[in-house]
């Protein structure tokens, strides 16, 4: 082959004309692109925390400890069973672990884009809906986070999807898939059906066709979801029980709800300074678009309103007549709902000044909420390497746990020679702590310090607004019975942790 038909060949080539492939000039595309990478950004730099360190411990577990690890909890083992696969295949790296998550608040955007357009919101709505997905701190915070909160969210938006396209084996699937996810599920459900209850209605109006032949249909999908569940409602009857005993839920106020509109939209690791007015911007524009839509009496916005405000009316009346049960990491999935309503508000019949104000106010706000998330973030979940590293331990020597807490934070980090023990349940029970069937699954060693063999105890003793008197006795106990060295003490009035250094008289003889 000559070089002039070499030429003429590569001229021949075609390359493909970028602008012509519709995904890249999607405006949801580069949304995607900035939520990818806040959410990818740092996110094996935390170390893990009591939850995920207690995701990663049961899904290492074998199979049927990890089942019965988890009927002991308060959450069904759905996603722990997804874990489960997973470490086996990627392992329990700060990464791996919460990978997962990671994907499913990635692809939440999307689904979210689909359900603002099938309420038929203008593309700008979408836009604003889909921006605020993708840089809201509590989106980032618990898409970092290897907790099932992130795969909820997404069960939630197929599950609304499917009310809106009529896909009501979808709709059962993802009825189940709630159930078996979280216990929250049970809540999202009633709302899920109200709302699907209200489409039948319209779409038989519409067609003219008895509501009769659309309502058997959604009754067959929550049979099938029942079906599907029904092995786990015993076990949730008994986790009701043991929640009635010890629930660590602070008594609802209405302060207590806004408070959660805050923490589920701002996150958790916001600037302290940032706060209160972050908080008033949050409540004004809340205020505004769902006022607005019910002046309006726009159906649009009325159904994102309705899909909002259900699941917490639901919580509120839950915690009124039975126990406080308004926890705001699980009232995630409603923020995507409440994003594609901001959207619609601040698009639709919203003057330019107006806009101009809120972007002027809200934009630095995020900006700078997460400059500061990272780092505040890593600080929150702690590092227990520098609490390890304080401590010189022997072969005789017993590292003493007051409290699962720190038992659960250290316990891929410590080595796996270290001798690690926490006092048996029956000396006392902190508030929400694990239940025993869950500590025997987990493989906790308890035993009374009096009654181990050791040469130096380290005592770590952390404590927090859930602990009871009787740790805080012991503890005094202790340090009266054995000589000890001061190894750290930092205390505040909300929480704290003490290390301290024992030493047994009886190998001084």
């Amino acid at each position: 082959m000559t070089i002039d038909n070499l030429s003429l060949r590569l001229t021949s080539i075609s390359v493909p004309d970028l602008r012509r492939v519709r995904w890249l000039r999607h405006p949801l595309t580069p949304i995607l692109l900035i939520a990818a990478i806040a959410r990818f950004m740092w996110l094996g730099h935390a170390a893990l925390w009591y939850d995920e360190s207690g995701t990663a411990w049961m899904a290492t577990l074998p199979w049927a400890r990890m089942v019965a690890a988890t009927a002991g909890d308060m959450h069904p083992p759905g996603y722990l069973a997804l874990m489960w696969v997973w470490v086996r295949l990627f392992g329990v790296s700060e990464f791996a672990v919460r990978l997962p998550s990671v994907m499913f608040s990635l692809a939440a955007i999307p689904l979210m884009w689909r359900i603002g357009s099938r309420v038929r919101l203008g593309r700008p709505a979408l836009v604003v809906g889909a921006a605020l997905m993708a840089v809201m701190p509590s989106q980032i915070l618990y898409a970092q986070e290897a907790r099932m909160y992130a795969l909820l969210q997404l069960e939630v938006l197929i599950a609304l999807w499917a009310v809106l396209e009529f896909r009501w084996m979808t709709f059962g699937l993802m009825l189940a898939a709630m159930l078996w996810t979280h216990n929250y599920g049970v809540v999202y459900a009633v709302p899920l059906n109200a709302l699907a209850l209200v489409m039948v209605v319209i779409e038989c109006k519409r067609k003219n066709i008895p509501v009769i032949a659309k309502l058997t249909m959604l009754i067959g999908a929550n049979g099938f979801a029942l079906a599907l569940w029904l092995p786990w409602l015993g076990v949730l009857s008994g986790q009701m029980r043991e929640v009635a005993a010890g629930w660590w839920v602070p008594p609802m106020t209405i302060g207590g709800v806004i408070d959660i509109l805050h923490r589920i939209t701002w996150g958790i690791a916001i600037d302290l300074s940032l706060r209160s007015p972050a908080a008033i911007l949050l409540f004004t524009l809340t205020v505004y678009a769902m006022g607005r839509a019910v002046l309006d009496a726009d159906r649009r916005a009325l159904f994102l309103t309705l899909a909002v405000l259900l699941p917490v009316a639901i919580g509120v009346v839950v915690s009124v007549l039975w126990k406080p049960m308004l926890v705001f990491r699980a009232l995630l999935p409603i923020t995507p709902m409440l994003y594609l309503l901001f959207g619609w508000a601040f698009t639709e019949g919203f003057g330019l000044r107006a806009r101009q104000l809120v972007v002027l106010f809200a934009a630095p706000m995020i900006v700078v909420c997460l400059a500061t998330y990272y780092p505040s973030i890593a600080t929150m979940k702690g590092n227990p390497d520098n609490f390890i590293a304080m401590l010189d331990v022997g072969p005789d020597d017993v590292i003493y746990h007051m409290n699962e807490g720190s038992v659960m934070s250290w316990r891929f980090y410590a080595p796996d020679s270290w001798r690690q023990y926490m006092p048996p349940s029956e000396m006392w029970r902190n508030i929400g702590a694990l239940t025993d069937a869950t500590r025997r699954a987990m493989g906790f060693n308890m035993a009374r310090l009096d009654d181990l063999p050791w040469r130096h105890a380290w005592l770590i003793n952390s404590y927090g607004p859930t602990v009871v008197a009787a740790q805080d006795v012991e503890a005094a106990r202790l340090l009266a019975k054995y000589p000890y060295r001061i190894i750290l003490k930092e205390v505040n009035d909300v929480s704290g942790v003490e290390i301290y250094e024992l030493f047994n008289p009886a190998y001084a003889k």
